[in-house]
């Protein structure tokens, strides 16, 4: 519940309000860091909720964090493939391409030395891999099994849990200033 402060006009009134008010800054902006960091954690917490609901799952799933920095919290993601797995790879990347994508220098989609067109594949090797248009390329995995792949889509996961913060960040932090003030 919101806190309240009732004051009548008359000048003993307004210098009390005035010294609660300033007691209220000072107990708001005592608490403005763990708020932060809440923030912070929140928006950790819904880009693993995210990244669970991929349709591909990396053998290289990231690890999430929450980090302080000089001016505030920062949620993030570390990992040899969270790059690919929030842009996406190829084809299927580029079917439902990122946002960002165009913020970070990134390479093309469909860009590199071994992308090759479908069409250079047999029927046979078409109707095995289930490849028969587009662009394509090949990878060992660690025990020498080569795969074929037109990449994997844009997981988003990040870019979900910053839409996420930004519809929300004003409710969390009304609840948690309602919080902190309840208790003066």
């Amino acid at each position: 519940m919101a806190k309240k402060l009732n004051i009548s006009l008359n000048p003993s009134s307004i210098d009390d309000t005035i010294k609660k008010l300033t007691e209220v800054k000072k107990v708001i902006d005592d608490n403005k860091d763990s708020m932060l960091q809440d923030l912070a954690e929140q928006t950790k917490n819904k880009m693993k909720e995210y990244y669970s609901k991929l349709q591909f799952t990396s053998s290289h799933s990231p690890t999430f964090a929450v980090m302080k920095y000089a001016n505030g919290y920062k949620a993030i993601a570390r990992g040899a493939s969270v790059i690919y797995d929030e842009f996406g790879t190829g084809d299927k990347g580029q079917a439902d391409a990122h946002p960002w994508k165009g913020d970070f220098g990134l390479n093309a989609y469909n860009s590199g030395e071994t992308i090759r067109p479908a069409r250079f594949l047999s029927k046979k090797k078409q109707a095995e891999t289930g490849i028969k248009s587009g662009l394509y390329w090949t990878y060992k995995d660690d025990a020498g099994v080569i795969h074929y792949t037109q990449g994997v889509p844009s997981g988003k996961f990040m870019y979900n849990a910053d839409i996420w913060l930004r519809d929300n960040y004003k409710g969390i932090i009304k609840k948690k200033v309602d919080d902190v003030l309840s208790k003066v």
